[in-house]
């Protein structure tokens, strides 16, 4: 190392790393760091302003509205337990698909939070899919415990899990959006 000659200091071009060659950069470089800046950007938007939510109550509800409406049948025979006389009445699949439409209409809701950006509007909505994601998760609930030999473990699994966390987090979201705005509803 080189001493400043004046001073008797190293001088910043002493303390200055080597340069390094720089090269372009690969297509896949270029791919990674668009994908990651997509992903991060994707994050943010989900986490601000009660986007995750609504995106969470527009995914449940949409998926649904999908099975009820389009394969009510099929759904009964795979969530509830059958013997060989059991036979599935044309009347639970009406109701089905009616449930379907139920549905249909709170994701629409969703969505139509998601595009319409207000606080009010998002409260309001937040406190619609949440009443709507608690009663009908104490109404299954009530359903699996009073009738635990009727409805099978994957029914539980996968119908209970889904609406226990749209449930918790419309009200997470609903009582965020409640002490923003300051008032219940």
């Amino acid at each position: 190392m080189s001493t400043s000659a004046d001073s008797g200091y190293l001088s910043d071009k002493d303390l200055a790393p080597p340069k390094a060659v720089s090269r372009p950069a690969s297509t896949m470089s270029l791919v990674s760091g668009h994908a990651r800046s997509f992903v991060t950007a994707m994050i943010q938007f989900i986490f601000k302003n009660n986007n995750l939510p609504l995106l969470l109550n527009l995914l449940h509800h949409s998926m649904a509205a999908r099975y009820l409406l389009t394969s009510p049948y099929s759904l009964l025979r795979r969530y509830t337990q059958r013997s060989h006389q059991t036979v599935v009445a044309p009347v639970a699949t009406d109701m089905l698909r009616s449930l379907g439409g139920l549905h249909m209409s709170l994701a629409g809701l969703s969505l139509l939070s998601l595009i319409y950006r207000e606080l009010k509007i998002e409260q309001m909505s937040l406190t619609v899919l949440s009443i709507a994601n608690i009663t009908q998760l104490w109404v299954h609930s009530m359903a699996y415990w009073r009738a635990s030999g009727r409805w099978n473990i994957r029914a539980i699994r996968e119908i209970g899990l889904l609406e226990m966390v749209a449930s918790v987090v419309s009200i997470i979201a609903y009582a965020k959006s409640a002490a923003k705005s300051r008032k219940l509803i």
